[in-house]
């Protein structure tokens, strides 16, 4: 059964860590059928390829990260 929204933003209200947010949503994500997630890190007005952004992906192979 899905969960509410409410307690979904609840749940990650409560979490210190940023790497554990992003595993909780990438765990509901995959109930809903995901198999991958990817999220960028970058600096305020910098380009999501900047070399400077951080990419955090979950579900893909190294090859397929490159690509």
């Amino acid at each position: 059964m899905a969960m509410k929204m409410q307690d979904f933003s609840a749940h990650i209200e409560r979490m210190e860590d940023c790497e554990a947010i992003l595993e909780y949503v990438f765990a509901q994500l995959q109930e809903f059928g995901a198999t991958w997630v990817g999220y960028h890190f970058k600096p305020v007005f910098a380009s999501h390829t900047s070399r400077r952004t951080v990419i955090w992906v979950q579900g893909l192979t190294l090859e397929e990260q490159r690509l």
